[in-house]
């Protein structure tokens, strides 16, 4: 492997490890599982577990959509109806 291909992955698994830990979070301060999170916020529980295994990167509309419920999740499920 190159040092360029072990740079990418370095950077792959920092990217993936911290996104992994911002999603758990988010849902944590919440106080919800999976399931429910899911629920309330009209997500995958399936597509959460794995970016909270590590085993998915969230895309970067996903992490935005997370960062709203992190700031001001009242105002989210508010606007969900």
């Amino acid at each position: 492997m190159s040092r360029s291909d072990h740079q990418l992955r370095s950077a792959q698994k920092l990217q993936r490890n911290h996104a992994r830990l911002f999603v758990s979070q988010v849902r944590r301060k919440t106080g919800l599982t999976v399931d429910d999170f899911a629920a309330r916020f009209r997500a995958d529980p399936r597509r959460l577990q794995a970016w909270e295994a590590g085993t998915e990167i969230p895309p970067s509309h996903a992490l935005a959509y997370l960062k709203v419920i992190a700031k001001n999740a009242k105002a989210v499920e508010e606007a969900l109806g």
